[in-house]
């Protein structure tokens, strides 16, 4: 029995071992997220981040570029603000 039980979290150990190394090579972890929790919201954006919407329908809409400005607010990443 106890050597059953011992094969078993062996395999637990194993899987979850795999598990993490193929989300750190496809680049998903804690940091993957475009927002954050917040008290009194449900969430709030990143200040003053950017990342890449991936689509899988790439045939219909391309990867978009999304930005968030020193307030959170959406920006478009390809104008410069002029105040």
């Amino acid at each position: 029995m106890w050597k059953a039980l011992l094969i078993n979290f062996a395999v637990l150990l194993l899987l979850l071992l795999c598990f993490e190394i193929v989300l750190r090579a496809t680049g998903i972890g804690f940091d993957s997220a475009a927002f954050v929790p917040d008290k009194i919201l449900h969430h709030a954006h990143k200040k003053n981040y950017t990342f890449i919407n991936d689509n899988p329908a790439a045939s219909e809409y391309s990867d978009i570029v999304i930005s968030y400005d020193s307030e959170g607010r959406v920006t478009n990443p390809d104008v410069k603000p002029t105040f």
